[in-house]
């Protein structure tokens, strides 16, 4: 039996995908741009057949990645008003606010940072500092998410290891890509990821 996978994709997450054939663009020599669409087109169908929820907060997956395992499921309740007036009885004001439940997926916390050396102390405050890359094009950090269309700006950008360099990076992402999205316009996600730069992020966690 194919194994399931549950894949990111344009904000969601696709739950218990299948593998499947979607023609040439399995082998990266589509003859024409209508072919290209149509497998293209073919392989976000058969996605988005699948169950899915949103994706809330923020996170570094990028279209077509298997998540497996790196998600959470949590439910949100969000309390709208049903009006635009309000009776002044408990009754009514109950009435009055109407909720709305939806499953969302988050992404896994990281594991917390261990201070070895704090243990066993009292409970203090203390920092860590962490260093990370982000992309970044003209000064602003560029969201990952985008680059098939082009270079947009975001405030919250994916953070690689601050080892990583470009070339590691064109490297992984044609890789996943090409497993999980054939068909996808990789050569234009990878021109628009050599016009960016790895700047080093340093992240500050707090802990007390």
């Amino acid at each position: 039996m194919a194994e399931k996978k549950d894949i990111y994709f344009d904000g969601r997450i696709y739950v218990g995908v299948t593998p499947a054939s979607f023609g040439r663009a399995d082998h990266w020599n589509t003859e024409s741009e209508a072919e290209h669409n149509a497998a293209f087109e073919a392989y976000i169908n058969h996605i988005t057949s699948f169950t899915s929820y949103p994706v809330s907060g923020s996170h570094s997956f990028i279209d077509g990645q298997d998540v497996t395992g790196l998600y959470e499921l949590k439910l949100e309740i969000r309390k709208d008003y049903k009006s635009d007036w309000l009776l002044s009885t408990d009754v009514f004001y109950n009435n009055w606010l109407e909720e709305d439940r939806r499953i969302i997926a988050i992404s896994s916390p990281v594991p917390p940072v261990k201070d070895m050396e704090a243990e066993g102390r009292e409970k203090e405050e203390r920092q860590f500092d962490t260093t990370y890359s982000a992309l970044q094009y003209a000064g602003n950090f560029i969201d990952e998410n985008m680059l098939f269309k082009g270079l947009y700006f975001t405030n919250t950008p994916a953070l690689y290891d601050a080892s990583d360099t470009l070339e590691d990076l064109i490297k992984r992402h044609s890789e996943l890509i090409g497993r999980y999205m054939p068909g996808s316009p990789v050569d234009v996600y990878v021109e628009n990821l050599k016009q960016c730069k790895l700047v080093k992020v340093r992240v500050s966690i707090i802990t007390d």
